[in-house]
């Protein structure tokens, strides 16, 4: 049986394409979204309720009766990535946004400048989308000084649950996860 050289050519051509798209796929093709048969969860029954559990789960007011400083970085934002190895509390917090990929890239967004508790300042509902806007405490790279920031939270319904769909800030009015997706 012969072989055509065309084939070969055709065949390696076709592997070392693949070899270049296909991890590109992987992240363009969304962890499984929510479902819509999902029990109903008090703390995702409205838009605000999903904001303020997820800065809670992140920053979990301290015990008064520990001398222990409390967890500022509680979450590994490469488990949330890949959606593997995640503890209860990672688990339980990947469950607020729309698919883990999505809790990880805006997990380490926050945790990434933020350093007082957040205040929410409107919330807007539309059918089935939300926004709420944050007002929180920053701190720039290699200062000190922190200064007041707004972050608005795009959230959307599925069944009876509110999701963090996207992140918008100054620096990215499009979306965190929309920038970060775009550019890899």
């Amino acid at each position: 049986m012969k072989i055509k050289l065309g084939w070969i050519i055709a065949v390696v051509g076709l592997i070392s394409i693949a070899w270049m798209v296909v991890p590109r796929l992987t992240f363009w093709i969304s962890a499984p979204t929510p479902s819509s048969s999902e029990p109903s969860r008090e703390n995702q029954s409205t838009p605000q309720a999903t904001v303020e559990a997820m800065f809670q789960m992140m920053y979990p007011t301290p015990d008064p009766n520990s001398s222990a400083p409390p967890v500022v970085d509680r979450f590994n934002e490469f488990h949330l990535l890949a959606g593997k190895d995640m503890t209860s509390e990672e688990q339980a917090f990947s469950k607020l946004f729309w698919d883990t990929r999505r809790s990880g890239i805006l997990c380490a967004y926050i945790t990434e400048n933020m350093t007082e508790s957040p205040n929410v300042t409107d919330q807007q509902m539309t059918g089935d989308s939300a926004t709420v806007k944050v007002s929180v405490s920053v701190s720039p790279p290699h200062t000190t000084e922190s200064s007041s920031m707004i972050y608005t939270f795009d959230l959307k319904k599925r069944g009876p649950n509110w999701y963090v769909y996207e992140l918008r800030v100054p620096k990215a009015p499009d979306g965190v996860y929309s920038h970060v997706k775009s550019n890899s």
